[in-house]
């Protein structure tokens, strides 16, 4: 991805993203960042960026990766 099309993605987010209803309607995109963070993980720059999340983004991040495992395992049962 280069750096202009990262740059609009944030700006849609900042620009879009007012409420607190916006910020927790999406499931779907929950999900996507948790598979963002994952894959990131598989890089030791990922690890890095990931290691500077603050306690509570780290549990957010920790938190929506359990309850997406969780989901996918009822699905399967």
């Amino acid at each position: 991805m280069q750096d202009a099309e990262a740059l609009a993605i944030m700006r849609a987010f900042a620009d879009g993203v007012k409420t607190y209803d916006q910020v927790v309607e999406k499931e779907a995109i929950r999900d996507c960042t948790v598979n963002l963070f994952n894959q990131l993980r598989a890089y030791s720059v990922g690890v890095l960026f990931l290691q500077t999340l603050n306690h509570f983004q780290r549990y957010s991040y920790v938190r929506q990766a359990h309850a997406k495992e969780r989901r996918q395992l009822a699905t399967l049962q």
